[in-house]
């Protein structure tokens, strides 16, 4: 019997710039271990338009490699040509697994942790609402781990232990950075 494939959802911030130019390390591992088919690496959308923004010298590379070596998530959906707006919504819950109204109740606990001290959402970069979406979606689409490398928004700022605050919220979510800890881990469950 064919064993459920550990599903990782990826931050931008994992996509290590210095390891992809030089064409080794860690996100490597994580390729190699996509292409036997033992895992499967996804990023979202969020992850393409934040990884524009490292264009430049080594910032194409790094874009073009995350384009081609991991899966995007996609909101489309296959249904009638013609669907009546109620039919469209119910078409693409039905596809992705969740509905619209969880999604925004999962968005909502989630901005709660991530700017718990943060008065105004004007306040808020774009960045840390992507960094809102990638993990709200992560959730939704009931990904197996979230990798980031980003630990000042995901995993602890000053005392604050976001990734506990996040993993106690959500029961179930598996906050890593990208180190030789987690490819270790995964590696004992593969």
């Amino acid at each position: 019997m064919r064993r459920k494939m550990i599903k990782i959802n990826m931050d931008t911030s994992a996509f290590d710039k210095k390891e992809i130019e030089a064409g080794e390390g860690l996100i490597f591992e994580l390729q190699k271990l996509d292409r036997e088919e033992k895992i499967l690496l996804y990023r979202e959308s969020y992850v393409d338009k934040e990884s524009m923004e490292l264009k430049g010298d080594r910032g194409e590379k790094t874009y073009q490699w995350i384009r081609f070596n991991s899966r995007m998530h996609t909101r489309a959906f296959w249904g009638p040509s013609n669907p009546s707006q109620e039919e469209l919504v119910e078409l693409q819950e039905k596809q992705q697994g969740f509905t619209f109204v969880e999604e925004k109740e999962i968005e909502k606990r989630v901005k709660k942790v991530l700017f718990k001290h943060n008065s105004s959402e004007n306040l808020i970069e774009e960045n840390d609402h992507i960094d809102c979406r990638l993990l709200t979606l992560h959730i939704a689409t009931k990904g197996d781990y979230f990798v980031t490398n980003n630990t000042k928004d995901f995993i602890r700022l000053g005392k604050r232990d976001i990734k506990a605050e996040l993993e106690n919220e959500f029961p179930g979510l598996k906050i890593r950075e990208l180190n030789e800890t987690f490819i270790n881990e995964l590696k004992t469950l593969i």
